[in-house]
């Protein structure tokens, strides 16, 4: 296995992880408070900005066959990065205000 194949598998797990909790997320709305509602849509659509912007840079990164994809790897692994983190933060403070809304 290639540097840049290890590497594809690294990025493609970081994805996976990242758009699982999206998933998640973005089914946590119904169980909102109407002030949260608005609050959470901008969140989600700054998410959904991110992870468009993460696949088209890991979109370039498997189609490029020359040696620069060690250019790209850097800003690709920080867009994944900065996407799952947003998401991890997003999810935590939405699943948060979720539970307290129950009890």
């Amino acid at each position: 296995m290639t540097l840049k194949d290890e590497f594809t598998k690294k990025i493609q797990s970081i994805s996976d992880e990242a758009q699982q909790e999206y998933e998640k997320l973005l089914g946590s709305v119904d169980k909102l408070d109407d002030q949260l509602t608005e609050e959470y849509q901008e969140v989600m659509e700054k998410l959904q900005g991110k992870k468009e912007e993460a696949k088209i840079k890991f979109q370039d990164f498997k189609e490029d066959s020359s040696e620069a994809w060690e250019e790209l790897k850097d800003g690709l692994e920080l867009s994944w990065s900065d996407f799952r983190d947003a998401v991890k933060a997003a999810s935590a403070k939405y699943r948060d205000t979720d539970e307290s809304s129950e009890d």
